[in-house]
C-alpha cells in the first residue's frame, strides 16, 4: 500500500493533480512544485539578476574610456595616447591619424568576449571626410606601462 501512495504522489508531482484520485494532498503537493518549478526567478535569491545588473558597467565603462579617448583626439591636446597599448599606438599611421578627428560618434558598442568590446565610431576628421572606425577595448597595459581594465587595444578602419 506505501508503495502504491509513493508512486500515486510521483505521478501527481509529474502528470498533474488529477492522477490517483486527485485528492487534496496531490493537489496541493502539485501545486507547490509547479509555482516553485514555474516561477518567473529561476536563480536561488535573485543572483542571475545580480549578475545581469553587474555586467552592465563593464559597457559604460568601456564606451567612457572611448568617449575620453575620442574627445582628446578632437581636442588635439597629446594626451590621447594615454588611453593606448603599445601595438594600438603603432596602428595609427598616415592613413589613420590619431589627432585628425573635428567630430565623432559612437555607433555601437558590442561584446567581443568576457571583458573585450569592439566599438564602431563614426568619425568626421577635419577636412569633413567621413569614415568608421573600430576601436578594441578590453584590459591591457598603456603606453606608460600602467595596466587597466579598458584600454584601447587595437583599431581598424570599417
Amino acid at each position: 500500500m506505501r508503495r502504491l501512495l509513493f508512486i500515486c504522489s510521483l505521478s501527481a508531482l509529474l502528470v498533474g493533480a488529477g492522477a490517483c484520485g486527485g485528492d487534496d494532498a496531490d493537489t496541493d503537493a502539485a501545486d507547490e512544485v509547479t509555482t516553485t518549478t514555474v516561477g518567473t526567478d529561476t536563480t536561488l535569491d535573485g543572483e542571475r539578476d545580480d549578475a545581469v545588473e553587474d555586467a552592465a558597467p563593464d559597457e559604460d565603462a568601456a564606451r567612457a574610456v572611448v568617449d575620453a579617448f575620442m574627445d582628446a583626439r578632437v581636442e588635439s591636446a597629446g594626451d590621447a595616447e594615454e588611453f593606448l597599448t603599445p601595438i594600438s599606438n603603432e596602428q595609427f599611421t598616415d592613413d589613420l591619424a590619431l589627432y585628425d578627428v573635428a567630430s565623432y560618434e559612437i555607433a555601437a558598442v558590442e561584446g567581443a568576449d568576457a571583458n573585450s568590446f569592439e566599438v564602431t565610431v563614426d568619425v568626421v576628421d577635419e577636412n569633413g571626410d567621413e569614415r568608421t572606425e573600430t576601436l578594441f577595448v578590453g584590459p591591457g597595459e598603456t603606453i606608460a606601462g600602467d595596466q587597466e581594465a579598458y584600454v584601447i587595444r587595437g583599431v581598424a578602419l570599417s
